[in-house]
């Protein structure tokens, strides 16, 4: 093995990270790829049709989205094979599941494969927590299919599924922006998953307890510097005075070398049924989870170091195109988007206050879930994109009650 391409270090990885990560385990690490508590796919699914918001998060109805499971048990597959080239390659900080469903998830540094569950036994113990097994089979062989492709690492395998927490808040050298942040103390956030109706928020008032922030203070993980935070500004509302958060978990994060240079990279993996490699640098130019990975970059190594390849768009094929072919697998580069950065910060507190403002209308019976805002356009509406129909639009079109949704 090339130590030189291989070294045995983090390459910058912030050390309030690494210093808070387990090292020594009863059992072998079973690995976190589910939701966090203020991530894009909850945020940006308001953006795109609070109706549909409401359906899942508040009504907790499930709409037996298929893509989403299947990407959740390929994300298990691709953490699990992945830390375990990063053990083998001198050790990976990972992100740990949990018995507790709160935020930020534990992390462990691994330094040998075999303390990692296998890909296999992992997608398993998905599919039997989850009760689903519908695509165990198929997503097994095609990740298995990839990694009979592409056997080597693509590069050194630093991290998976790492949990970062950011705010929209001020600093006094920067001004407003979304900063990688860890508070002073440990806090636990509450973890709601859609699609489950013990967790829906307005049914059982599952709000996060404001109170747990209070006193808490947010340092950059890399400066240090104290970042002010926004705060949702909606009294009478059971959030109101929280700090505005954005929380992600990084699927990989790598170094790679790029025209001689070791450069590194966050990667994020997509399970398609079709491929179209002009995308990455047009619809997910655009996207707020792959501007979040690159705000994450740029603050951790500085945007010299951290290129415009440096945020990648692993696709993966679900199905061959054609019956006994061969999977697509690409690793595209998305490249900057700096006025959608710029902005983010703003749109994802508008967001988180136009979303309060509907949930205290609703609190109070000024408003019923029925009646949220929708998206109400033609066949290029988020009714009908490129996962297909929504799985919500007999419900809009026809109501809850015809679909036996109580």
């Amino acid at each position: 093995m090339n130590e030189d391409y291989f070294p045995n270090s983090l390459f910058g990885l912030p050390d309030v990270y690494v210093d808070r990560a387990f090292t020594s385990f009863d059992e072998p690490v079973y690995i976190d790829a589910g939701p966090s508590p203020y991530g894009g796919s909850r945020i940006g699914c308001f953006i795109k049709c609070p109706q549909l918001y409401s359906w899942q998060y508040e009504c907790g109805i499930s709409l037996g989205n298929e893509a989403l499971e299947w990407g959740s048990l390929g994300h298990t597959f691709a953490a699990h094979a992945y830390a375990r080239m990063g053990a083998e390659q001198g050790g990976v900080l990972i992100g740990m599941a949990e018995k507790q469903a709160t935020w930020p998830s534990p992390l462990a540094y691994v330094t040998d494969p075999e303390m990692i569950v296998s890909p296999l036994d992992a997608c398993k113990r998905w599919c039997s927590e989850h009760d689903v097994w519908r695509d165990f089979a198929e997503v097994v062989e095609c990740w298995t299919e990839l990694f009979d492709r592409f056997p080597r690492p693509p590069g050194r395998i630093l991290g998976v599924e790492i949990p970062v927490t950011m705010v929209v808040g001020y600093t006094e050298r920067s001004g407003l922006g979304l900063y990688v942040v860890e508070p002073d103390r440990p806090i636990e956030i509450p973890l709601m998953k859609a699609n489950d109706p013990n967790a829906s928020i307005l049914k059982r008032g599952g709000w996060v307890d404001p109170r747990i922030f209070e006193g808490v203070g947010w340092r950059h993980v890399v400066t240090g510097a104290e970042v002010d935070p926004c705060l949702l500004e909606m009294p009478g509302h059971p959030e109101h005075g929280r700090p505005i958060l954005s929380t992600k978990r990084l699927d990989a994060v790598l170094e790679r070398r790029r025209d001689g240079t070791m450069c590194p990279e966050v990667w994020d993996h997509k399970n398609l049924m079709r491929i179209e490699p002009k995308k990455a640098g047009t619809a997910y130019r655009v996207d707020l989870s792959f501007n979040v990975y690159r705000i994450f970059g740029e603050q951790v190594w500085g945007s010299t170091a951290f290129d415009r390849a440096s945020v990648v768009f692993h696709a993966v094929q679900k199905r061959p195109g054609k019956k006994g072919g061969a999977r697509q697998f690409e690793r595209l580069s998305v490249p900057p988007a700096p006025e959608v950065i710029r902005r983010l910060p703003g749109r994802i507190m508008d967001a988180e206050h136009r979303l309060a403002l509907l949930q205290l209308e609703t609190l109070r019976g000024d408003r019923i879930l029925d009646d949220w805002d929708a998206a109400i356009n033609a066949d290029q509406s988020p009714c009908s994109g490129r996962y297909g129909e929504c799985r919500a639009q007999g419900i809009c079109c026809e109501g809850r009650a015809a679909k036996g949704y109580r």
